[in-house]
């Protein structure tokens, strides 16, 4: 086995190449099993659901078991799945209650076979294609401390959605979705849709934390980072996604709260006591914009929304375990002050788009610093 030594460029950005004598044989592959959370599939994706699982069955990887966990599905998801999928390499697990995405996960990742050294997490509305698996496995098989490798995503129309997430020490995150990169690179947190974990990560029930609802991935990347594993991304392993085909079966309302609380949460979770501070004053500077948009469209808009995270926040702050580690890997702080505060407005949409392409250019050509937050967190 090998171990791929990252290389880093003048300008401070990390990037490595797969030497050839790092892939596997096929009896080195090691077993893999891949989680699939449903929430009314059937009727959310149509025939997609199937194209997912068909998809995810007909890859070239040697060893692996398909495990579908049904997220307590008011539709006939379950029932469309067994009558579907005769396979002796799935799986099928029906949950009572809703978990959500990490609830689902967790159960999923107890009933997977023991032998299984990596687990998959992907949404059921993803399609991969034949060796997106192999050529992650082979990267993290090549290098022990690569903790989690994420795939390109791409747009059913083959534009790039997005692929890599980076996030600063105040919680503000950025996805990009044009980086003509060729090599493996590092990255902050996992992309969403789908991706690869080291099974000895998520052991510690404290992994799956209960309190996320949505947009996990922050609090994902910051746990792996600080047990000293990297995420990286391999550009050459490719999968396609919808993207909010499930979601938008939910109350919106319900997802907003539980993405402004989840800010607060990690930012209280994984800050150091500056980047708390600095960091709930930011957000905090949203409360005007909010306000005005909520009071010129009578009533409409995230401002009552935001006040109900805040005051979880309040209710709970002193409930939140702080996390130690070894440390995060963020992207500069210079965006900051625009990331917390316009992020939300459609005025921020088009600012972090401008913000997006500037760091796609920059971390192409190795201008942009990711640094790494070395210190442990008390």
């Amino acid at each position: 086995m090998c171990h791929i030594n990252f290389e880093r460029s003048a300008q401070g950005f990390y990037f490595f190449d797969i030497a050839a004598s790092c892939m596997p044989s096929v009896n080195q592959f090691p077993k893999v099993s891949i989680l699939v959370v449903n929430y009314n599939g059937l009727t959310a994706l149509g025939d997609l659901l199937q194209r997912c699982l068909y998809s995810a069955l007909s890859i070239d990887y040697p060893d692996f078991e398909l495990i579908f966990v049904d997220n307590a599905s008011d539709d006939d998801s379950m029932g469309y799945v067994e009558k579907s999928l005769r396979d002796n390499r799935v799986k099928l697990l029906r949950l009572n209650t809703n978990r959500f995405y990490l609830g689902a996960l967790e159960e999923g990742a107890k009933v997977a076979d023991e032998r299984s050294e990596y687990l998959v997490f992907m949404n059921n509305d993803v399609v991969v294609t034949p060796s997106w698996l192999k050529q992650l496995i082979t990267v993290m098989v090549g290098d022990q401390s690569v903790g989690i490798a994420c795939p390109s995503v791409l747009n059913f129309d083959g534009s790039p959605q997005w692929t890599a997430g980076y996030v600063d020490r105040f919680i503000n995150s950025i996805y990009l979705a044009d980086l003509s990169m060729k090599k493996t690179f590092l990255a902050s947190v996992p992309n969403g849709p789908v991706y690869v974990i080291r099974r000895s990560l998520v052991r510690d029930k404290s992994f799956f934390d209960r309190v996320l609802v949505y947009n996990e991935e922050e609090y994902v990347g910051h746990i792996v980072w600080m047990k000293g594993f990297k995420i990286v991304v391999v550009p050459t392993s490719v999968v396609y996604h919808r993207g909010r085909a499930t979601i938008g079966k939910y109350n919106i309302s319900f997802f907003r709260f539980h993405l402004y609380k989840n800010e607060f949460y990690l930012l209280f979770k994984f800050g150091d006591t500056l980047s708390i501070v600095v960091g709930f004053l930011l957000k905090l500077a949203r409360l005007p914009i909010f306000a005005v948009a909520w009071a010129a469209a009578r009533g409409k808009g995230d401002f009552i929304i935001y006040l109900h995270a805040i005051s979880w926040l309040f209710r709970n702050s002193r409930k939140i375990r702080r996390c130690k580690g070894k440390g995060m890997l963020y992207m500069p702080s210079k965006y900051s002050p625009l990331l917390s505060i316009l992020r939300y407005t459609r005025m921020g949409k088009r600012i972090l788009r401008i913000v997006a392409r500037h760091m796609e250019k920059e971390i192409g050509t190795g201008e942009t610093l990711l640094y790494r937050h070395a210190q442990p967190l008390s």
